[in-house]
């Protein structure tokens, strides 16, 4: 019978591991929707913004996305003494017209509500140019930013 002699390998000591919990992020606190209405003055007997309401439309609707709870709603103004049935419609149009560019860029629709005003509402006198040109306008107004 031979011997076989018998080493000790010494053991390795066990290291405790320590599990990494990553710290809570702290939740984003939103800062109300502003503005909370916007004019949008619009080109003459059409349904197409102004460079000046193109420029509020895109700044807050950019605005808009980020607040996907918000919900708001879209009027259509004419400038005219007459609130027949002819201007009743294209404020509805000059709302709708708005209420598509919205989608387009990226609205939920259940966000947008909408409403012809005619010619209720002046925010001038349409004895003049000058108060025409300021009632012919979308404005859009927010209901609930969707925070609460």
């Amino acid at each position: 019978v031979q011997s076989v002699p018998i080493a000790f390998v010494p053991v390795a000591s066990v290291e405790t591991v320590t599990e990494v919990v990553p710290e809570p992020v702290p939740e984003v606190q939103m800062v109300p929707l502003e503005p909370r209405k916007i004019l949008l003055p619009l080109q003459p007997n059409s349904l197409k913004l102004t460079r000046t309401g193109a420029k509020r439309f895109d700044k807050f609707v950019a605005t808009l996305l980020n607040y996907p709870k918000a919900t708001v709603i879209v009027k259509g103004f004419v400038s005219s003494k007459s609130n027949s049935a002819e201007n009743i419609k294209l404020s509805e149009d000059r709302a709708l017209s708005v209420y598509k560019m919205m989608l387009r860029k990226g609205v939920d629709p259940e966000q947008i509500e909408m409403e012809g005003m005619g010619n209720k509402e002046p925010i001038a006198s349409n004895d003049t140019r000058a108060g025409r040109t300021k009632n012919r306008r979308v404005e859009i107004q927010v209901i609930s930013d969707g925070l609460k």
